[in-house]
């Protein structure tokens, strides 16, 4: 009778063990599946403001950058912005002028397309670099103001 019983809580404990392991694996999927579907739906917002963050700071908030749309596939390694439009703020420009922190020249740039293809994404995330084969920058419209 004892080894029957023995069996038995042996046999439970086999059935606990892989109870637990296909909660993890589920709750790893969920996690996984989650991530994905957060990142697709929020990375043009991701990106936009980060991108805007790293104009500003730059520039000591001297430019603001905008653009119409964002096409980002990480698969096949493809990034289009279109409209882009980096225009310098004359209001900062001012307020820097007093504090004697002058700018000789000022810049207004448009570019209808931008393309990159050959994206590294991984690198892009990890290192927070940007690394393509191919840049293509269609008609752009560069207008330079000299302040001095």
């Amino acid at each position: 009778m004892q080894g029957l019983h023995a069996k038995l809580k042996k046999t439970s404990h086999v059935l606990k063990g892989r109870m637990i392991a296909l909660s993890i694996l589920i709750f790893l999927v969920v996690a996984i599946t989650g991530g994905i579907w957060y990142w697709n739906t929020h990375k043009k917002a991701i990106i936009k403001n980060k991108l805007e963050t790293v104009v500003r700071e730059k520039s000591d908030g001297l430019y603001k950058i905008k653009y119409d749309s964002l096409e980002m596939d990480e698969l096949k390694g493809y990034l289009s912005i279109s409209n882009m439009n980096l225009s310098y703020d004359s209001t900062r420009y001012l307020e820097l002028k007093k504090l004697g922190k002058k700018h000789s020249i000022m810049l207004s740039i448009y570019i209808p397309k931008i393309s990159v293809s050959g994206v590294k994404t991984s690198r892009a995330l990890i290192e927070k670099e940007i690394v393509g084969r191919k840049l293509e920058i269609k008609n752009p419209v560069i207008n330079i103001f000299y302040t001095s």
